[in-house]
């Protein structure tokens, strides 16, 4: 069975929450909710605070008249926000971060009940109260829906309490505190799982997590659901793999399928006598060491019961109370861990792989369930080897099973090079056992191991010797018959002479055939051949293979050799080098942006993996559109950087004032002053004054772009603020959804159709 850890993560978000509330003691958290980028707190004020989530920072306050919320839910795509306020009532937030001078949308279909439940799902949002009632409120992302739909609506009235609302594809399941109901949005009807009744906290979810971007939610419902009874059919075409899990009293779960039909029912009564599980704390820091917190808790107790539900990973299932929290292998019917090390909890937000946990007043834990593979590989890449060596000594027993089942596990091999060079010689000696049954069984997998190339691996491949320079990577490999692939390579080498892009079948079911890990020193030996049969360099033409191969495959770096890694990373860098589509400071140039760059995807690939980004930033300054939500914090490089693309992805937090900082930053460069360093460059591919005031248009609306515009009016030279702008302005007036109308205005000039435009006003 595999051994799960249960870990706390120590950040800095206690202080930056204590540090924002300590002036407000009358203020008091009454919701949260986290995303990829935010963490969100909402308070008994109605104000909505936003946090950045890592580092954990303040960012801004968004007030409210509509009283104490109750919950706040960001959605998906981190562009909108939902509140529901105490009265009942439904605030959308549109574009909440980047709009200065938000437009709620309110929406009155709880209105004088208490709003219980709150679920994203695509441009929808799902509401629930506390008379059983579900409703719908939608944000437009489509100009005809958002002309002639109705945004909201009453779905279901329920019999009870809502409790949990989960989704899946176009499936809503819907648990009260007395029934589950699995709900067909397109076909606007639901049933009830199950017959017995139950009374309580009771929750349900699905066994599969559904991160479609393109759901639709319920925009086009205008009516309630139909309710369908007893056997009456509730066909589906969703994979039997997917079932449904609610919860019952006596420690119980139910699995359903599509049909509604109860499948089975787990009983987990019997698996809550065990101890309550040790807790790891871990540090940020690289040379923190191992703390383990026990427990005396022997046996959960036997109240215990399933409330709300949740699936973290395949099969486990996590739940919580008032007591602590708890995860449950419903494949093998067991307790994997559970801790009341984390009581008076209030609600949990799962961001996989970490767990939010909000307790009482401003105190939230970060914690996550791991497997111990992942916990030893990961400090190991996070560079903590002493964490890494003392988790290795903790469950000496345990890591020493993995070897032989783990095809991760053979990386700890570095650990014995590692300590050695910080002197922890008594820590190695401890993990010793394991780093020789590594080397051991390594050895005894690949001794006498024939490649199709001819290539016998006579090493030990996840040796330490792993870890020597990229140009040493032929030294694990002993080649007995190569001279036949070196030919045909040689053929290819001589075609691409006079046709750069012609491929031999043979050439190519050589590099194919063989590991890629391989394929350094395979090239390595064929520049040998090249230089001793025709007196010529062939490395260049070599690095091109190498990455053109590697471009097509994509492979996964995490099951490369570091080596490897770095090889392809040196050999794109000498490919690949653009220092003049940046100053001399290094700021780069509006026309880096333009750069056509071979390999995109793989540069892409390499500059997310790599630690040392800024050598690739300096290389190669178009590889800024990744890193486009960091350009964001230097407003003056993302201004010269000039790529409509780039702000485009970081428009969400883009404010009135940083708009107002960005054109003060824009007229310097259109004097052709770097805006690092002032040093005159070319400014050619830099943004028009009308792409400039498009952005702002879909950023912070039209009333306020108008306002900046007018206030530059005198640096904008005559007629550089083209009809689009105006045109832009106008439309977003009757659309709700500012980037849609920026986009049809863009879409109708790229058509070569002006007067389209006015054809919406008529």
């Amino acid at each position: 069975m595999d051994k799960y850890v249960l870990v706390e993560y120590l950040s800095s978000i206690k202080t930056a929450i204590c540090e924002t509330f300590k002036h407000t003691q009358r203020i008091k958290l009454t919701s949260f909710d986290v995303s990829n980028h935010y963490i969100i707190l909402g308070t008994n004020s109605g104000g909505i605070y936003i946090f950045k989530r890592t580092p954990c920072e303040f960012l801004r306050l968004i007030p409210s008249k509509e009283g104490s919320t109750v919950h706040v839910k960001i959605s998906p795509d981190e562009k909108n926000l939902a509140v529901a306020s105490a009265r009942g009532l439904v605030i959308i937030l549109e574009n909440f971060f980047a709009d200065l001078n938000v437009r709620p949308l309110l929406f009155t279909e709880h209105e004088g009940h208490a709003i219980t439940v709150m679920k994203w799902h695509g441009n929808s949002v799902y509401t629930g109260d506390n008379n059983g009632k579900i409703a719908v409120c939608s944000v437009h992302a489509k100009l005809t829906k958002a002309i002639f739909q109705t945004p909201s609506s009453t779905l279901m009235s329920l019999d009870s309490s809502i409790v949990q609302i989960d989704t899946y594809k176009n499936y809503l399941l819907i648990s009260t505190k007395t029934r589950t109901y699995l709900c067909d949005t397109e076909k606007e009807q639901y049933k009830q799982i199950g017959k017995k009744l139950r009374d309580g906290n009771f929750g349900a979810c699905f066994s599969q997590t559904d991160f479609s971007d393109h759901f639709d939610g319920c925009e086009g419902v205008r009516k309630a659901f139909k309710t369908i009874e007893g056997e009456d059919s509730f066909s589906s075409k969703v994979s039997n793999d997917v079932r449904l899990y609610c919860s019952r009293p006596g420690a119980r779960l139910w699995t359903a399928n599509f049909e509604a039909t109860v499948l089975s029912t787990y009983q987990f009564r019997n698996s809550l006598n065990v101890q309550s599980s040790d807790l790891i704390t871990i540090e940020s820091a690289k040379d923190t060491r191992l703390r383990v917190t026990k427990f005396d808790e022997i046996e959960i107790s036997k109240d215990f019961n399933f409330c709300k539900v949740y699936l973290l990973y395949k099969n486990i299932i996590m739940t919580y109370d008032n007591k602590g929290i708890y995860f449950f292998n419903v494949e093998k019917n067991n307790i994997v861990c559970w801790s009341h090390a984390f009581d008076n909890i209030r609600d949990v937000k799962i961001l996989k792989p970490h767990i939010y946990v909000w307790r009482n007043d401003l105190q939230i834990n970060i914690i996550s369930l791991q497997s111990l593979e992942e916990i030893v590989i990961n400090t190991l890449i996070s560079k903590q080897y002493l964490l890494c060596s003392d988790l290795c000594v903790q469950f000496n027993e345990e890591v020493f099973a993995l070897i032989e089942k783990s095809k991760k596990i053979n990386l700890i091999s570095i650990l014995r090079t590692k300590l050695k060079e910080l002197e922890e010689n008594d820590l190695l000696g401890k993990i010793e056992n394991i780093l020789n049954k590594l080397d051991e069984y390594y050895k005894d997998q690949t001794v006498g191991l024939k490649f199709e190339n001819g290539i016998v691996l006579v090493e030990n491949q996840y040796s330490a010797q792993a870890t020597t320079l990229p140009e040493n990577i032929e030294s694990n490999f002993e080649n007995l018959d190569t001279n036949k692939d070196l030919k045909i390579l040689y053929k290819q080498y001589v075609l691409n002479k006079t046709h750069k892009l012609a491929e031999l079948t043979e050439s190519s079911k050589i590099l194919t055939n063989t590991n890629l890990d391989e394929l350094p020193s395979l090239f390595e030996s064929f520049i040998k051949y090249v230089k001793d049969k025709s007196e010529e360099d062939a490395t260049l033409w070599c690095k091109e293979q190498l990455l053109k191969f590697v471009s097509k495959s994509l492979y996964n770096f995490d099951q490369l050799k570091p080596p490897t890694v770095e090889a392809l990373s040196r050999y794109f860098l000498d490919l690949n080098n653009y220092k003049t589509d940046c100053c001399k400071c290094g700021f780069p140039l509006p026309r880096a942006h333009k750069r056509k760059l071979d390999h995109y995807n793989l540069a892409s690939k390499l500059f997310n993996y790599t630690e040392n980004k800024q050598e690739y930033l300096n290389n190669i300054p178009l590889l800024y559109k990744i890193n486009a939500c960091e350009l964001a914090l230097n407003l003056a490089k993302i201004t010269q950087f000039s790529d409509k693309e780039v702000f485009k992805k970081v428009l969400f937090t883009m404010t009135y004032d940083k708009w107002d900082d960005v054109i003060k930053l824009y007229i310097k460069l259109s004097q052709c002053q770097c805006l690092n360093c002032t040093e005159t460059i070319d400014i050619d591919g830099l943004l028009t004054w009308t792409e400039l005031g498009m952005l702002m248009v879909e950023s912070i609306g039209p009333k306020n772009a108008n306002r900046l515009v007018t206030r530059y009016a005198q640096y904008i030279p005559k007629g550089e603020l083209k009809q689009e702008f105006y045109q832009s302005c106008l439309f977003s007036m009757t659309c709700p959804n500012q980037g849609v109308a920026v986009k049809f205005v863009e879409e109708v000039r790229a058509a070569g159709t002006s007067k389209m435009v006015f054809v919406c006003y008529n």
